[in-house]
C-alpha cells in the first residue's frame, strides 16, 4: 500500500526504516535471532517468551515514533508462539534454510487474523509472559492490558488454540478475530470459554479510572 501511494522509492524508504529500527531493536535482546525475513514477514526467536512479549510491546511503541517521523504509519501484525522449529538446507539457494513445523503454522495463522497493530499468543504464552513481566516490570506493565478471547480452531490445526492479546494502552486493539477460513471460535457444549480481561493486582479496569490493588 505505502509503495502504491508514494510510489516504489519512497515507499522503499519507509518499509528499510522500519527493518532497520526492527533489527536495531532486536540487537538489544541477548540470544534473540532473526530466522527468516520473506516479502514482509519477519521470523524471530526468542529463549523466552517473556522477551518475545517485551520486544512485541517496544516495537509497537517504536511504530508509533516512526510514523509521526514519517507521516506514513506502518501497523504491524505479531503473533508469538512457542516449540521447536526444523531446519532442512536448501543447496544452490540463496536462502540457505527451509523451515517447517506445526508451531511455525500457528503462529502464521494467528498473525493472519491479527488486526495491524494487534499482538496475539496463545493462552500458555500469555499466561507464562504475564506473570513473568509483571513481577519484575510492576510499574511498567501498568499500562499494559492482558485480554484473553477464548479458544478457536485455526487451518492446519485439529485441536481448539485459546488465543490471547497483549497491548499497551492507551490504542489497545483489544478485539477478539472474527471468524473466516483461518480461524473459527469454538465453542464445546460442555465448556463455557472464558473471554475478556484478565484481573489482576494493579491493572486498570478497561473503560474506567479504577485500578485493581489486590485480590
Amino acid at each position: 500500500k505505502l509503495k502504491t501511494t508514494q510510489g516504489d522509492a519512497a515507499g522503499n524508504a519507509v518499509l528499510q526504516r522500519h527493518h532497520a529500527m526492527f533489527r536495531e531493536l532486536l540487537r538489544r535482546y541477548k540470544d534473540a535471532e532473526e530466522i527468516e525475513f520473506t516479502g514482509d514477514t519477519f521470523l524471530v526467536a526468542f529463549p523466552k517468551p517473556s522477551d518475545a512479549v517485551r520486544f512485541a510491546l517496544q516495537l509497537q511503541e517504536n511504530l508509533r515514533v516512526l510514523a509521526a517521523e514519517t507521516a506514513q504509519p506502518i501497523a504491524d501484525r505479531i503473533a508469538i508462539h512457542t516449540g521447536e522449529v526444523m531446519a532442512d538446507d536448501r543447496e544452490g539457494s540463496a536462502q540457505s534454510r527451509d523451515l517447517y513445523r506445526l508451531q511455525i503454522a500457528i503462529c502464521t495463522r494467528l498473525a493472519a487474523v491479527a488486526e495491524p497493530n494487534q499482538i496475539l499468543l496463545p493462552r500458555s504464552e500469555f499466561d507464562h509472559a504475564r506473570q513473568v513481566l509483571q513481577r519484575q516490570e510492576a510499574q511498567a506493565t501498568k499500562s499494559v492490558f492482558w485480554v484473553n478471547h477464548g479458544p478457536y480452531l485455526l487451518q492446519e490445526s485439529d485441536e481448539p488454540v485459546e488465543i490471547s492479546e497483549v497491548e499497551q494502552a492507551p490504542r489497545a486493539v483489544l478485539k477478539p478475530p472474527r471468524d473466516s477460513e483461518k480461524a473459527r471460535r469454538h465453542r464445546s457444549p460442555d465448556d463455557e470459554p472464558v473471554l475478556g480481561w484478565r484481573p489482576a493486582a494493579g491493572q486498570a479496569v478497561p473503560h474506567t479510572h479504577w485500578i485493581l490493588d489486590r485480590k
